[in-house]
């Protein structure tokens, strides 16, 4: 009876070892941002801007390709889809004259998955951004979304297309 597990054993180990090989290969040749990049893409809902203001996002990989962060010297105007509702998105450096939400330092995963999260404000102003996304192919685009305040009533914004420049 023992040697007939051993063959079965055996199966299931050479499974999981082609399994974790797999995996690392997948890792492996994941989507991966160009170092020091600059990718922009234009918010779908922009149609006009007011001063001050652009449609584009514009992003830094930064040299070691582990991190990227906006770049732009302008809010970007676009929509919040909202559960119940949604408005105007202001996105940027949070400056005046179109106070915005801030856009997060974003953290890029050895998947090519990125994350980052930016709290703003105080009492009842108080909210935070969570930008999340992916770069694709080979590693010359990618596309970002935004939610504000995640939880019940979030809103988002995209997801953006981004190329590299």
């Amino acid at each position: 009876m023992r040697r007939g597990l051993w063959p079965t054993a055996r199966i299931a180990l050479a499974v999981g070892i082609a399994t974790l090989l797999a995996t690392a290969a997948s890792a492996a040749y994941s989507a991966q941002p160009k170092p020091g990049a600059l990718y922009k893409g234009s918010e779908p809902h922009c149609t006009t801007t007011p001063p001050g203001a652009t449609c584009t996002f514009v992003f830094r990989v930064s040299t070691n390709g582990r991190s990227m962060k906006f770049a732009g010297t302008q809010n970007v105007v676009g929509t919040w889809a909202c559960k119940g509702g949604g408005g105007e998105a202001i996105l940027g450096p949070f400056e005046k004259p179109l106070q915005g939400q801030p856009v997060p330092l974003l953290t890029i995963g050895a998947n090519g998955t990125f994350t980052g999260t930016q709290s703003f404000g105080s009492g009842q102003a108080k909210g935070s951004v969570v930008a999340t996304g992916r770069f694709s192919g080979t590693g010359t685009t990618a596309t970002i979304t935004f939610t504000l305040d995640p939880g019940a009533h979030s809103c988002m914004n995209g997801p953006v297309s981004l190329t590299a420049a």
